[in-house]
């Protein structure tokens, strides 16, 4: 079912010195670090190129996910935090998307990424922030 759930931050813009910041604090590894500009489909503008799309840092105790926004007009803080579920097969995964997807915000629909996962992001009936991931092997 579910692996483990982990926070995922979201940044204007500073989701690199964020994660430089979190490492100094708690230690760890980037194990991930992509930027919406390595997408070999992107088509966005010049200035969201070098941005971040996924990152994360990898401590002894739990884990970090860290992206920035595309779309600065979204942003605000206090919406920039949301749980993220790693799920240990590709039947929980849809089987929780379905569930949390009533009378919610779609964001992305479930759909494969660029670092090999199936994701989704929406935000529950409630107002709370879900990235669902399911990682292939």
């Amino acid at each position: 079912m579910i692996n483990k759930i982990t926070p995922f931050l979201i940044f204007d813009g500073d989701a690199e010195h964020a994660l430089d910041y979190y490492q100094q604090i708690f230690g760890g590894i980037k194990s991930v670090f992509t930027r919406f500009g390595d997408s070999e489909d992107y088509n966005e503008e010049e200035a969201i190129k070098k941005k971040i799309d996924h990152a994360k840092l990898e401590t002894y105790y739990f884990d970090l996910f860290l992206s920035d926004t595309k779309d600065s007009n979204s942003f605000l803080k206090g919406n920039h935090v949301a749980l993220t579920l790693d799920f240990d097969s590709e039947e929980s995964i849809d089987q929780i998307y379905t569930a949390l997807s009533k009378d919610a915000v779609i964001h992305s629909q479930l759909h494969k990424t660029a670092w090999n996962a199936k994701y989704a992001q929406l935000t529950d009936q409630f107002g709370v922030n879900w990235n669902l991931n399911y990682q292939y092997e």
